[in-house]
């Protein structure tokens, strides 16, 4: 019976997303277990939109567009990674695949049989979903009555729609794929086990195969789990420190890495265009003093996690911190915001109710991303071709 009406659901929301959004939001706060269909329309109204999202060219989808028209002219996926790697790799915009290889084959499959919008309305999909579905998720064992579990549920929805916004999936899909997969690992370490295996680790040789950044977090992760895991012997600690040491040596050794690094620093200086106003400065320190009310509510509980579950979300908020003065902290926080909603979940998961600085985050949060919006700092939707209005109520595959 869940099946049909599961199915019956989301063949509506394919008819008519409007319908799609009003039942999952409905479904997705009041219905405490199997909240999941609920995310689900929730995502496909948001995948909608990416339907119709005309790119603009200071956004990253042109350049990906402009890419994707470039290589879609090669014969065969075998050619494709070949001319990839050859000393001429096709660069447009300087992108050449090498570096984030599984979204090059992404790129190149989109521009061979789909197009851009399509690409953009699967990123919308995959990260509202994640972010929604996992926090939603956390609280399914919550203690809180049905009235205030609804209550932090929305609010979680409507902060991570305000935040993540349907423009910077659908444009940045490397980021955000990556992002995900990232997530995924860390919500099945927090309820699962904090233990690495084949599954943790494949998972974060995709992320990095999406975009290089996610590197990052999966040393962080690696690093944590080899420092404080108690059921590994010293020796056999020793051995993966002496492994991860001589690989970390060979890639900084390597003559790839001085590009890269000459790539991060333009990025984050600002220096590649993405110059770093007064104006973003101040909000920039804005969001991070709000985030900070966020990781304290944490940390005050911080006894409630296992040891690399702690290190790696501390790792997260210096980096945050240190990143505060450049442009990267716009894209930092995309993922340590959510990142921390889960670690938030899980501490309200164990509650009967909530306390009042539960109320000061969830007010200081709230009130930051309404101000941004109501100052125009922040855009929800990308220029769309047609309004939303018109997208939502007729089916999907009219665009």
């Amino acid at each position: 019976m869940v099946f049909i009406l599961g199915f019956f659901l989301i063949a509506l929301g394919f008819v008519q997303p409007l319908s799609a959004l009003v039942i999952g939001t409905f479904w997705a706060v009041f219905f405490k277990r199997k909240a999941g269909l609920g995310v689900v329309l929730i995502a496909i109204g948001g995948a909608t939109l990416g339907l119709h999202y005309v790119v603009s060219p200071s956004h990253d989808m042109a350049r990906y567009v402009t890419y994707m028209q470039a290589v879609s002219l090669v014969q065969s996926p075998y050619e494709f990674f070949k001319q990839m790697y050859s000393a001429l790799p096709i660069s447009e915009f300087g992108l050449t695949g090498r570096d984030w290889p599984l979204s090059a084959a992404i790129l190149y499959i989109t521009g061979k049989f789909f197009d851009y919008r399509w690409l953009s309305a699967f990123t919308v999909f995959t990260t509202l979903f994640t972010r929604i579905y996992l926090i939603v998720k956390t609280t399914e064992k919550s203690r809180f009555s049905t009235l205030q579990l609804a209550f932090l549920r929305l609010i979680f929805i409507l902060l991570t729609i305000m935040m993540t916004t349907i423009l910077r999936p659908a444009s940045g899909f490397r980021w955000y794929l990556g992002s995900n997969v990232i997530l995924w690992i860390v919500y099945f370490d927090l309820f699962k086990n904090t233990r690495l295996n084949v599954w943790k680790i494949s998972g974060m040789i995709i992320a990095g195969l999406l975009h290089p950044s996610m590197w990052i977090y999966a040393a962080i992760r690696v690093m944590a789990w080899l420092f404080t895991s108690v059921d590994k012997t010293i020796i056999s600690k020793i051995f993966w420190g002496i492994v991860f040491f001589v690989g970390l040596v060979a890639l900084l050794a390597s003559s790839r890495v001085a590009p890269l690094m000459n790539q991060f620093w333009a990025y984050i200086s600002g220096s590649d265009g993405f110059n770093v106003s007064t104006g973003t400065h101040i909000r920039f320190v804005v969001t991070f003093l709000v985030i900070s009310i966020l990781f304290a509510r944490i940390k005050t509980e911080k006894f409630r996690f296992e040891r690399t579950d702690w290190i790696f979300l501390l790792s997260n908020y210096w980096m945050l911190l240190l990143s505060v003065p450049f442009f990267l902290f716009d894209r930092l926080y995309q993922l340590a915001v959510p990142l921390m909603f889960l670690y938030y979940g899980y501490i309200l998961a164990g509650k009967k109710r909530f306390i009042v600085y539960d109320f000061v985050v969830i007010f200081a949060m709230f009130s930051l991303y309404v101000v941004f919006y109501a100052g125009g700092v922040y855009q929800l939707l990308p220029t769309l071709d047609k309004g939303v209005f018109e997208i939502l109520i007729n089916p999907i595959w009219k665009f």
